[in-house]
């Protein structure tokens, strides 16, 4: 429940620019706290990603494999990695200085450091994303985002028999990033 209240509290935090008016001046300055959270000052975004990533893969809404058991039994930790889930689809979206606006005001191009010379990504998450090598990492996150995605599937068997998950649409979009 803490994780949770405390994941919620971090995304609220990365909503910044829901908040805004929507003059061009106000969303000209990146979001700061996506900016720190997955920056390389933030010595813990390394476990921070890897746990959002492992809770999310982990995760198993047929439970004990029993037909209707969520009829009989709360499932707690799906609102949990429904929130994880959200909030590595807005920490991998953060692309700061993607667009350069040039002097006429129109933006074109892609963004370049202050040598002229283009570099890397600066957020972490998507950095470690890319890193990922090893083949059991790739098999877990491959066996756990598709037993999520065929969960909709599932239901088609025995209608009602197991529990659909409620964030079927972010993880569409963290699979497609």
């Amino acid at each position: 429940q803490n994780r949770m209240e405390l994941l919620k509290l971090l995304l609220t935090c990365f909503s910044e620019t829901m908040y805004l008016p929507p003059v061009a001046d106000a969303h000209a300055v990146p979001n700061q706290w996506i900016q720190f959270f997955t920056s390389t000052e933030n010595r813990h975004a390394l476990p921070l990603f890897t746990s959002l990533l492992n809770c999310l893969c982990s995760y198993d809404p047929v439970g004990y494999g029993v037909p209707y058991n969520h009829l009989m039994f709360t499932d707690s930790r799906e609102p949990l990695v429904e929130v994880a889930l959200q909030v590595l689809c807005v920490t991998m979206e953060n692309e700061a200085n993607t667009q350069v606006i040039s002097v006429d005001g129109t933006s074109g191009g892609t963004a370049m450091d202050q040598t002229g010379e283009g570099r890397g990504s600066d957020n972490l998450f998507l950095n470690y994303l890319s890193r990922i090598h090893r083949e059991e990492d790739f098999a877990f996150i491959l066996k756990g985002i598709t037993r999520l995605l065929n969960n909709p599937l599932q239901q088609t068997y025995l209608p009602g028999s197991c529990k659909r998950i409620q964030f079927y649409q972010e993880l569409l979009v963290l699979f497609w990033k």
